[in-house]
């Protein structure tokens, strides 16, 4: 009986964790897709020069197996930005992951995909924001935008803004 009943504990507690979890997951979500406002600024060779604390947080789902740091240069001038990302742990990463952002009509446009990573380790992404405006003139880009990035389940993993000068 009592194993019954610490099990039956046990299977509320982890029921009332999961409920906790998913809703931080969910808010999470919710302020990927808020409007871009704000970005960290970073230097060509990566350093953090002033921080949005808003920016290229790990989703809860992600948190001990992956950290994404802020790209750079941000701003950028329309040269590549580097991405990088850490994988901490193999466990709960199936796949790759892919950045997206919206063009200039509002429509989603996939910024990379990066397939599977070979294990822990650092690794360096490389991107445009070119391809939202491929036929335009980079005046047309100007501004902030919100570079949103999934696993290949389509499960959010950060969200962060690049400032296109």
């Amino acid at each position: 009986m009592r194993i019954l009943l610490s099990l039956t504990a046990l299977g509320i507690c982890l029921g009332a964790c999961t409920g906790q979890w998913e809703a931080a997951q969910d808010a999470f979500v919710r302020q990927a897709w808020e409007a871009p406002r704000g970005f960290t600024r970073t230097d060509p060779t990566g350093r953090v020069l002033e921080e949005d604390l808003d920016d290229w947080r790990t989703a809860p789902l992600f948190r001990g197996i992956l950290l994404i740091h802020p790209p750079y240069p941000n701003p950028t001038r329309g040269e590549d930005l580097r991405l990088p990302v850490e994988v901490l742990a193999f466990s709960g990463l199936s796949g790759g992951l892919e950045g997206w952002a919206a063009d200039l009509q509002g429509r989603p446009v996939r910024l990379f995909r990066h397939g599977q990573f070979a294990g822990p380790g650092l690794y360096t992404i490389r991107f445009s924001l070119a391809v939202l405006a491929p036929n335009l003139n980079w005046a047309s880009l100007r501004g902030l935008h919100r570079v949103r990035i999934f696993d290949e389940q389509g499960r959010m993993v950060t969200y962060g803004d690049v400032m296109l000068e």
